[in-house]
């Protein structure tokens, strides 16, 4: 069965912090590509709630497609379907994934710089 999404396109290391963020509360399909992209799969029509800012884009509809796994260096971090039962996971609101990536976006500007080698 084809299920609909919207997709949610942002630096790795943005992605990745959202996911850990996410974890304790859904399982939220994602994919990443060549370690420089995170794609969440949210509620179809939904995906303009997560447009939070500049680094951040949005595909959803029949134009906004993306490249699955195993195309185009993609792979899934965590897949659209549960393991033991292959059953499609529950996508939630872009809102939701909007909400984290602002926080995690504002908590990165704040942070101040590393210098190189420490």
């Amino acid at each position: 069965m084809t299920q609909r999404f919207d997709a949610v396109l942002v630096p790795h290391q943005i992605g990745m912090a959202a996911m850990t963020r996410l974890d304790h509360s859904h399982s939220v399909p994602c994919l990443v590509t060549d370690s420089r992209t995170a794609t969440l799969l949210v509620l179809p029509t939904t995906g303009q709630d997560a447009d939070v800012d500049d680094c951040v884009e949005v595909r959803t509809g029949e134009y906004g497609w993306i490249a699955l796994p195993p195309s185009h260096g993609t792979r899934w971090d965590t897949p659209p379907w549960l393991d033991a039962t292959r059953a499609p996971r529950t996508l939630i609101h872009g809102g939701a994934v909007g909400r984290q990536l602002r926080d995690i976006i504002t908590m990165s500007m704040a942070a101040p710089a590393r210098e190189p080698g420490r």
